[in-house]
């Protein structure tokens, strides 16, 4: 069976809860793989089946988790940071540049198209987070109307130091003009851009209520 195929037939979704992908993730991590992959592979994701103790390593979390799902379509999947306690820190349309505007609340807000696994689209307004590594965040109930596909869960720590378990899925998104696949974090909160998005383009703020937010590619 094909990972498509899986898809195709069926849902994926986390079999044990946040604290169990913790706990029998980061003990197969340090007692059986750390060892096979620190060396050489400093900065890129390892992907770890917590059920059966295989693992993939990719550049990013979905490469990772995809490569390990051609073998184990079922796999039930922890990702981390080789190198890292965490793999992303949170902290502190059809264009071709990006435009949003500062609220009054001085927070930097871009509007953003998300299409989920049936090309279904939703718009939404994400606050750009430069603290936060990873992509782009959206909140549980965004995910389930896109039926967008769970592929991991992963342990991020926050801007107080603190470290919480998150859902890792994959969607599209329209950047620069350009359909882009990119992983999502999965938070309550409200829908975060973060510099994983931002990579190879220039950012600009005026920092006023109603200031003008522009994003352009750099080449």
């Amino acid at each position: 069976m094909t990972v498509q195929q899986h898809f195709d037939s069926a849902q994926r979704k986390p079999r044990y809860s946040k604290e169990e992908f913790a706990q029998r993730g980061g003990k197969i991590y340090e007692s059986q793989v750390r060892s096979q992959v620190e060396a050489n592979n400093y900065g890129k994701i390892v992907a770890i089946d917590i059920e059966t103790g295989a693992f993939e390593v990719g550049n990013d979390s979905l490469t990772a988790a995809k490569q390990l799902l051609k073998r184990y379509p079922d796999a039930q999947i922890f990702g981390i940071r080789i190198g890292h306690r965490a793999v992303h820190r949170f902290g502190f349309r059809y264009i071709r540049m990006i435009i949003g505007n500062v609220n009054t609340i001085r927070e930097a807000i871009i509007p953003l198209a998300v299409l989920g696994e049936n090309k279904q689209k939703q718009e939404i307004r994400a606050v750009i987070d430069t603290g936060y590594t990873g992509c782009l965040t959206l909140p549980s109930a965004v995910i389930t109307n896109l039926g967008l596909i769970w592929y991991m869960q992963q342990q991020g720590i926050l801007g107080d130091g603190s470290f919480c378990m998150f859902n890792v899925y994959e969607a599209l998104v329209i950047w620069n003009g350009q359909i882009k696949p990119v992983e999502i974090n999965e938070s309550e909160a409200e829908p975060l851009v973060g510099m994983g998005l931002l990579e190879g383009f220039e950012l600009k703020i005026q920092a006023v209520a109603g200031g003008l937010v522009t994003i352009a590619a750099l080449h």
